[in-house]
């Protein structure tokens, strides 16, 4: 089913513009990749890739806000713990 079509010219470099409605559903702007990926039907489909940002905030999503994360007082205090313990294992 298609809501929107349109036919552009594709230059002898092979480049070719993405249409403005196109360029704002995707959120695509200058300087953003896309992707054409091939559907078992031999059809195309352009997607974006993921910006930093994209990223940062799918990760921010992702990690939940009453997850603690340890301090450097206490991950250094790890680190001396797991020392002390590779050291009494070595006199053994």
């Amino acid at each position: 089913m298609y809501y929107m079509e349109t036919s552009n010219i594709l230059t002898s470099k092979g480049t070719t513009t993405i249409p403005k409605y196109v360029r704002d559903k995707l959120g695509l702007k200058p300087g953003n990749r896309v992707r054409f990926v091939e559907t078992k039907q031999g059809t195309y489909i352009i997607k974006k890739d993921p910006t930093l940002a994209d990223v940062q905030a799918m990760n921010a999503k992702l990690v939940s806000k009453s997850t603690k994360r340890p301090t450097r007082e206490e991950i250094s205090d790890g680190m001396a713990q797991q020392a002390v313990e590779r050291y009494k294992r070595s006199l053994l």
